[in-house]
């Protein structure tokens, strides 16, 4: 079944040129761009479940970003400025003036980051269990441990090591496919993979908190009851300070709500990306999925 799922986003994978570097992605559909943003040392893959139920709506492009999957790795400083100028650059090569932005995890914080230094180039921004980041939230353990488990991943990659780090993404373990274990394999394999994977965790402080509630574009927060990172009411306090945005909270999930809860995801993003534009939302909204 998993492995079927792999296969159908085989014809929709290219490579685009973003400002010199040679970016992988899947894309489909036609309609409102829709750029999907994994998180740290992850892949286009991670969109595996929702790229073509999104893409039934909208033009989807789920990229490996900067340093990560595919994408080509030069050596610069691996902060939000290079991603953020990676994600403009690839949208000005895949000729889109203004995108979506869904972001899981660092993706996350790379929406933010580029919707706060340039709302000219953000339509609406999802944010799912990312953008948030710990060193500006208190809850240090979960990234540690990520820190940790991507480091033995990095450093003797092996199919164990592999799912161990991606076994940290999940409630349920057993919900992990060993295909997707043996695609990350393969991209931790590659030569230059480990001094990009050292760098995780050098992260400074770019204040994303204090720059959310100050965004123009309207936000969607997906969250998980089980993250292992930002806790869901450090995340709904946050929405609580966006007038309008929206916050939505699944069960039996961890850091990836977008495969876990793949239905619920699919159908909450659609709904908040077909919204009209001048559509204004007066009170917050909540929803939990259970």
């Amino acid at each position: 079944m998993f492995a079927r799922e792999l296969e159908e986003l085989r014809p929709l994978e290219k490579y685009y040129m973003a400002g010199g570097v040679r970016t992988r992605c899947f894309e489909n559909g036609e309609g409102k761009p829709v750029v999907l943003l994994h998180g740290a040392g992850g892949h286009a893959e991670t969109w595996v479940r929702n790229i073509i139920p999104l893409s039934r709506h909208f033009r989807v492009l789920a990229i490996d970003y900067l340093g990560q999957g595919y994408t080509d790795k030069p050596k610069v400083d691996y902060n939000l400025e290079a991603y953020s100028k990676h994600l403009l650059d690839f949208l000005d090569a895949a000729g889109i003036d203004k995108a979506n932005l869904v972001g899981e995890s660092m993706g996350g914080q790379i929406s933010v980051y580029t919707a706060r230094e340039h709302p000219e180039r953000v339509d609406r921004l999802a944010l799912i269990v990312g953008g948030i980041p710990s060193n500006e939230h208190g809850y240090s353990a979960g990234i540690n441990r990520l820190q940790e488990l991507s480091r033995e991943a990095a450093d003797k990659p092996s199919f164990d090591s592999v799912r161990k780090r991606m076994e940290w993404l999940f409630h349920d373990p057993k919900e992990l496919p060993d295909e997707l274990v043996e695609v990350r394999l393969k991209i931790y394999n590659q030569p230059e993979f480990r001094e990009r994977v050292s760098q995780v965790g050098q992260r400074k402080n770019y204040h994303l908190i204090e720059a959310i509630p100050k965004l123009k574009a309207p936000l969607l927060f997906f969250w998980t009851t089980h993250n292992p990172t930002c806790p869901w009411h450090i995340a709904e306090k946050v929405h609580q300070t966006v007038p309008g945005s929206r916050f939505v909270l699944v069960d039996k999930s961890a850091h990836w709500p977008q495969f876990e809860r793949h239905e619920e995801f699919n159908r909450v993003v659609t709904e908040f990306l077909s919204e009209e534009p001048d559509q204004v939302l007066i009170d917050t909204y909540r929803r939990r999925f259970w």
